[in-house]
């Protein structure tokens, strides 16, 4: 899955994400 820096991600760091930022936009993915 990719990684872009878009809304979704504003203002929140893009280098390594944590598992727990990583479930939280998995879930949003799903969502929508």
């Amino acid at each position: 899955m990719g990684r872009c820096p878009c809304c979704i991600r504003e203002g929140l760091n893009r280098g390594a994400w944590t598992a727990e930022e990583d479930k939280i936009l998995t879930d949003y993915v799903l969502a929508h």
